[in-house]
Parts: C-alpha cells; structure tokens; sequence
C-alpha cells in the first residue's frame, strides 16, 4: 500500500524550514513576475504556457491571491492555443460543474480523452506541470482505472514541495485516489502548503478544523482559517465563511456578514454561493428581500448546472415569485432539476401532478414522482410519499407503509415527518397506540421550530398526555407557538395568563392575547375576551362590547360562544331580551356538547320559573351560575329544569 510516512512529513517540514531565507528571495521573484516583470524569462516559455501559468497561480492562489473568474479566463486563452494542460482544467471543472461550466461529467472525459496523448508526451519529457496536470485529471476522472498511477506522480512530485503538488496529494489522501484514505496525512500537508502562502491550502485546513478531517474538530480555528482565506479571494472559503456567520459556527450570528460572504462567493462564479445568494434574497436571511434578484442569481447558478437553483427556479415559477407566475414552466425547470438528481424536485413534480398545476391532474404519476423523491432521500418527499399510503391516494391506502415512511422522514429531523409520525402513535395507525412516543415526537418537531408541534406538546403537558400534567411547562410551549402566530396556542396562551400558570395572573396581558388571536379568526378567543371584560373590576364594564364578542364567536361556530350569547339574549344584557332566540341559540348547540358541559359544569340558561320560550319568567329570576342547567327536549324548543 502507498502512503505518506512520518519520516517524509518531517523531511518536507525540514525542507521549509532549511530554505526559509530562500523562500523569500524566490516569493519576491514571483510577485515580480506576475506583475509584469517577465523579460527575463521571456525567451524560456511560450505565449500559451505563460498565459497558463497565470491561469494556474490565480486559480490555486499560490501567488498568494486567488482570483478564479480571472484564471477561468486564462485558462479558456490558452486552451484556444491549444495547450493540452488547460483543456484538462477545463475537463476537470466540466466533470464538477461550477464557473460556467455545466456539469457533464461525459463530455469531460471525452474532451481530456482528446488532449490524453500529448500531455502524456509533454510528461515523458520532464515537464512537471504536465505531469501534474496529467496525475490530477486522471484522478478526479478516472479514479477506478487511473487513480494509483496518479497518486504515484504526485508522490513524486510532492518532493519537490510545491504548494500545488502537496494541495493535490492531500485531497488524495482525504478522498482516498489511488491509496487509503489518510485523514491526517491529508491534514499534516494541507496546513504545510496553507502555511507556505497556498491560498487553496488554506481553505483546506478551514474545512478539516470544521469537520474533524484528521485534527480534532474546531469551529472556532476553521473560521479563522476560512476568513483568512476568503479575504485572499478563495470563494469556496468564502461560500463557508458564510455559512459560520449564518449558522454562529466558531463566530457569533450574523446574517448580514453571512449574506456579505455568500455575495464574495457568487461574484467569483461559485454556483452554489449564487443558488444560496438567491435563497437570502428570496426569503430576506441578510438582506432586504427581493424575488426579482433572487431569481436572477437562480439563473446564473442554473447557468452553471446548478441542480438546486434549477429547483429554486421551478418553485419562483410556480408560485410566481419574481417572475409572472407559469406553472409549465416550472414543470419544466423541476424536470429539469429531477434529471440531475434533485430529489426535492420530484416531490414538486408530485404536487403539480397532484393539484394539474402545469400538467393534467393524475393520481398516479404524482404518487410515482412522490416514491422517487422519497426512495431517493428526500424527507419531503418521504413525508408526502407517507400521506399518499395514509390516505389512499394514487396507490392503495397502507398505514403500516405510511408510519414506514413518516419515521424515515423523522428520522432526517423533517418537522413535518415527526408532526405526522406523532400522529400515528397518537391514532395507533400503522404502529401500537402510544402516547409517551407521540409526545416524543410532536416535541422533537416543537424543538425545530413547528408551530403547530408546539402546541400540541404544550397541549400535552396540560392534559396530561402520556406524561403528568405540568401548566407552567405547557404555558412555555404555548408562548412560543404563539409567537408564530398559532390561533389555539395565542388563546390558551392567554388563558394561561389569565389564570396564572406560571404563579402570576395577568389579566391585561391576557386580554391582549385573546384580541390578538380573535382578530386574525380564533372565534374561541372572542369567547375568552367576552369573558375576561365581564370579569373586568377596575374600570365600569362595557355589556354592548361583551355581547359583540360574544356575537362574533357565535358567527364563528365557536358552541361555547354561542351558549355565552344565548345568555346574553336571555338575559337582555347589552342587547333587548329576547327568549325565543336565546332558547334557540342554546339547543343549536346543546345536544354536541352536553357531555363536555355537564362534565366541566358549564351552565346553561338557570332560573327558578320553569321554561324559557313561551311560558313567562319573572324579574330577576336569573343567576348565572347557580347549580342547575335546564335541558331541552328535543325538538319542542323548550328548556325545563332538572330535579
């Protein structure tokens, strides 16, 4: 087996060391040379080869600035005078896909395949650059048949310790091209190169301290090696740099640096820093939204064979975000997508299929494009692949399959695979009943944020569900669901409030709830309003307000709210009395809640007189919560009261 000992580590950290004065005089050479003091090798390289040995220092940044839009140029000079080694670039990024180059991986080969020979020549004979350049494509495309060959040449090479010969054995080592992969070898020669100026290098080293690539993970060492990199123009450290600021990896939070960094990244043609640039415009993450530029940085990154982007496309086309809306057209761009292997895309495709948006409406092709998404990975896809077993649609109705399904898509964190997962152990459908392991779940999806899964946990722990029975933890899940702009959490969150959960009753705040959630459609938060104002002692209570809350929780077919108005017309409070609309009111809704009422002693129309409706009552023969309910018989419109 090949490998990198430790006695050739410490020889080529020798090397550095023993030359450090030499290193310098050679740096000041070539910071001359680059800025245009080339006379004196003029006779030694041809025009092409110039051209691509700027191309080459620009690209990996071994000059100590990294301009890879620049280099990209050069290197399209001189592949057009037929140099074979920027061909071979050009092949290589074509296999990737980036910096204008769609992605296709057999077109590249077939275009390295066409310069092979003649840089085998130009190896033969001694010329290092060639042989580096011929190591390096049949690694990155012919790793199976190739790779040990080129990882032999690279060895070799590495010798000579040249930052981009070391960069290159070191991404052998991580991969695993042609030898077992060595993470620390892998590290030990990226900090080398990062060390002796490789911008390349450096950005490297960032991503090993993030992910524990042969060094103990350190989020804090990979930001400061990504910075240094991008401010050296490295944009695949820059894309990351971002993604540190974005998510406070090693750095604190900050969605504005984060946006900053992406920007860096798409101006220098990284396809997916300008997918991600997109994304931030479109949904405002640092930056002022704009679907319009969103879309623009869309389309450059699809210009690229950006499979995301391609999908991101679709979805502004769908929704027509930045775009006029055109549902063909994102089928297409979805389609699109799919072929390159966005499974996301192909759960999309399944809902166009599903609601004919774009394309005629079939059952069966959206459950196909569904199982795709889904078998290829994608938890969305998984969660609707689920619903499709759960509710027979498109293929025949399977609970086992769907909890099959939902718990995969848990199991990658998807909050609407736990939400529904939940679901099944609650309902017992596909798995055993189960309320500690639907708690479980509907938390875990409380935790990533769901508004709903945060109120059915807080839901939970006040009923007592599956674990005791604990308000104060309840009123916490309640908050933040409401916060989010849950109707059912905002009125039990003021509920709470009101009567104090948390040991404190805080009426005012609590009335600024229920109005809240009463004026964006919860008609059981007009009720609770209605309530809280009758309650009300510090100031004369307003019986026409009350009356009107109530109302509008009846027009909202809450059964409380309309007991509460039939009360109030019964009793001629804030309104003119009137039996016979209240007597209807209250067994509109008596006989669906009369279990829950009598159980929760809710009372009804109370008085000492007999019916309601046709037969008098006298004056003041009302109380409202006096122990007795009277209860209709059905169909003859009267209330009597019970013995």
């Amino acid at each position: 087996m090949c490998g990198l000992d430790k006695c050739s580590l410490e020889r080529t950290r020798f090397s550095y060391d023993y030359s450090h004065e030499l290193s310098r005089f050679f740096t000041v050479l070539i910071l001359a040379y680059f800025a245009g003091a080339q006379l004196l090798l003029s006779d030694a390289v041809s025009p092409a080869e110039d051209i691509y040995l700027q191309a080459r220092n620009l690209s990996s940044g071994q000059g100590g600035l990294m301009d890879v839009p620049k280099a990209r140029d050069l290197y399209q000079k001189a592949a057009d005078m037929k140099d074979p080694r920027a061909v071979a670039w050009q092949a290589r990024r074509m296999f990737s896909g980036g910096l204008g180059f769609p992605k296709n991986e057999e077109a590249a080969k077939a275009a390295f395949l066409a310069i092979e020979k003649e840089l085998e020549t130009m190896a033969t004979n001694n010329l290092p650059d060639a042989k580096r350049s011929l190591a390096f494509s049949w690694g990155i495309l012919f790793p199976q048949t190739r790779g040990q060959q080129a990882f032999a040449i690279l060895k070799s090479l590495s010798d000579q310790g040249r930052c981009d010969d070391l960069d290159s054995l070191a991404r052998f080592y991580e991969v695993g091209i042609g030898v077992e992969k060595t993470p620390v070898a892998a590290f030990t020669l990226y900090k080398i190169s990062a060390e002796q100026g490789s911008v390349g290098a450096m950005g490297s080293v960032g991503y090993c301290y993030e992910h524990g690539i042969g060094v103990a993970k350190d989020e804090k060492e990979a930001y400061v090696w990504y910075r240094r990199a991008a401010q050296l123009g490295n944009p695949g450290a820059a894309k990351d740099l971002g993604l540190c600021y974005e998510f406070g990896k090693g750095v604190k939070k900050n969605l504005q640096k984060a946006f900053a960094a992406y920007l860096q990244s798409a101006e220098a043609e990284n396809s997916w820093a300008q997918n991600r640039v997109g994304w931030c415009l479109a949904n405002g993450i640092g930056v002022v939204k704009d679907s319009a530029k969103a879309v623009e940085w869309y389309r450059r990154a699809a210009g690229q064979g950006n499979m995301h982007a391609m999908a991101n496309l679709g979805f502004c086309y769908e929704r027509g975000q930045g775009v006029p809306q055109d549902e063909k057209e994102a089928v297409t761009w979805y389609h699109k997508a799919g072929d390159l292997g966005n499974a996301w895309a192909w759960n999309q495709l399944g809902l166009c299929y599903e609601d004919g948006r774009g394309v005629e409406k079939d059952p069966k092709k959206a459950f196909e494009y569904y199982l795709k998404s889904a078998e290829a990975g994608d938890s969305w896809g998984q969660r609707t692949v689920a619903h499709a077993f759960r509710n027979g649609f498109g293929t025949q109705q399977d609970f086992a399959k769907a909890f099959g399904w939902y718990k995969k898509s848990a199991d990658q964190g998807n909050p609407e695979g736990l939400e529904n997962l939940g679901l099944c152990y609650a309902r017992g459908q596909g798995i055993a009943q189960d309320d500690m392991a639907a708690l479980k779940c509907f938390q875990q999806a409380a935790e990533r944020g769901s508004a709903w899964a945060q109120a059915e946990t807080g839901r939970y722990f006040r009923e007592g569900i599956g674990i005791q029975s604990d308000k104060k933890i309840a009123m916490d899940w309640f908050r933040q669901s409401a916060n989010q702009g849950n109707l059912y959490a905002q009125g039990l969150y003021g509920k709470a409030l009101e009567e104090g959960w948390n040991g404190s009753p805080d009426r005012e705040e609590a009335m600024r709830w229920y109005q809240r959630a009463a004026q964006a459609g919860s008609a059981w938060a007009w009720a609770a309003l209605g309530q809280c104002l009758e309650k009300e002692t510090k100031k004369p209570r307003d019986m026409k307000e009350i009356f009107q809350c109530y109302q509008k929780a009846n027009w909202g077919g809450d059964p409380w709210g309309t007991r509460l108005l039939a009360e109030r017309y019964a009793l001629g409070s804030g309104t003119e009395q009137d039996f016979a609309l209240a007597a209807s009111l209250f067994e509109g809704v008596w006989e669906p809640q009369r279990k829950k009422w009598r159980a929760n002693s809710w009372w009804g129309f109370i008085g000492e007189a007999g019916t309601v409706g046709r037969m008098p009552i006298s004056s003041g023969a009302w109380s409202i919560g006096s122990p007795c309910i009277l209860i209709p018989r059905p169909g003859s419109g009267k209330f009597t009261v019970p013995p």
